[in-house]
């Protein structure tokens, strides 16, 4: 049996290859005679550039130091494709990279992406690929504006100072210095959220919770985010509040639009790079993973994805996650009630007894 072993990233727990491992020592143990062929796959979030490495032989990773969503001096980098460059929001300015009593989503700020992009951009690329998933922010992109030289000032010219908190004190924004900054280099955004800027499904609403905010915090977000956004609007002659896809991550997506960035699937590119069609093609069964499977797991992040090609491709498929929140054929990796601190630090050997149990029974029926 040819087996595709294609997981997401556990955040905070696993990446994508230890994954993929852990997936295909279960299956060894269940079916010693199986081929497995493993994949890790990525949606522009967390382990994009871990995907998009493995499948790339003679790409470089250049580390850097840039700043954390608290502004903290931290070790990050991007990934040199030849003459495109790949980035990872969620290596600068993810919630992942936070402690839980940490998360203070009004400070956060997304400048850490902007040093990405301005370190990255000195290599004089082609093209950039911005993963924006798995972000900590809720600042409209502010930090990252303010990294490439063009903060949101308030009227007498100083800069506003960092976080989704601050928005509101900013009155006027020049792009001229950011836009130089990543002068004839084409951006692209991986995203596979469409969410607007604003509104019961922006970034505010549907993302600030995820990250820490509670109603009054997602109110004030919500109140600054359109306050930055009619800025934005107002600088680039056009609606980008509106666009799908400009409330992702915390409404970078409406900064890298008024950037001139066009927005694609990151799930696309990443199966694009890696050949993952063809390779599952010739897979007999597939198998994904990640840490959450949810509603939000269908409507784009990259198991649904893989689930959905699976499904068009007339391959039988299966998901595992730590925590199952949907209906479809997906397996709880925890096998019985346990801390998430316990099931975070053993992820990988559940995964691993999962993956085995599920190929057992298989072979059973």
């Amino acid at each position: 049996m040819r087996i595709l072993v294609a997981p997401n990233a556990f955040k905070g727990s696993l990446s994508s290859v230890e994954a993929a491992r852990a997936m295909r020592r279960g299956i060894l143990r269940a079916a010693r005679d199986a081929s497995v062929d493993c994949l890790p796959i990525a949606d522009g979030g967390d382990g994009t550039l871990v995907a998009l490495s493995e499948a790339m032989p003679g790409s470089e990773f250049v580390e850097i130091t840039v700043r954390d969503p608290l502004l903290r001096p931290v070790q990050s980098g991007f990934l040199k494709m030849g003459r495109d460059i790949a980035v990872e929001m969620a290596r600068a300015s993810g919630l992942a990279m936070l402690k839980p009593e940490e998360l203070d989503v009004l400070r956060a700020s997304s400048a850490g992406l902007g040093d990405i992009l301005k370190a990255a951009a000195s290599y004089k690329p082609r093209r950039i690929f911005v993963g924006i998933g798995g972000s900590a922010s809720v600042d409209c992109g502010a930090g990252m504006l303010e990294a490439l030289g063009s903060p949101f000032c308030m009227e007498d010219g100083r800069a506003v100072h960092p976080g989704g908190g601050r928005l509101h004190r900013g009155v006027k924004i020049d792009l001229r210095r950011a836009r130089e900054a990543l002068a004839g280099i084409e951006l692209v955004a991986l995203c596979d959220v469409d969410n607007p800027l604003t509104g019961p499904l922006g970034a505010a609403a549907v993302f600030g919770p995820q990250k820490g905010a509670d109603p009054e915090a997602v109110q004030i977000l919500e109140e600054n985010l359109k306050h930055a956004g009619l800025l934005l609007s107002r600088v680039t002659g056009q609606d980008v509040a509106a666009k799908a896809g400009s409330g992702a991550a915390g409404g970078c997506g409406a900064a890298l639009m008024a950037l001139g960035a066009r927005m694609q699937s990151g799930f696309s590119v990443v199966a694009e790079r890696t050949g993952l069609e063809e390779r599952m093609n010739a897979a007999d069964l597939v198998l994904t993973a990640e840490g959450r499977l949810d509603a939000q797991t269908i409507m784009g992040k990259a198991p649904g994805q893989v689930l959905g090609l699976a499904a068009k491709l007339k391959k039988p498929a299966a998901a595992f996650a730590g925590s199952v929140e949907a209906e479809g054929p997906y397996f709880s990796i925890v096998p019985g009630p346990m801390s998430l601190e316990e099931a975070t630090m053993r992820a990988a050997e559940l995964l691993e007894n999962a993956v085995m149990r599920f190929m057992l029974f298989k072979e059973a029926v």
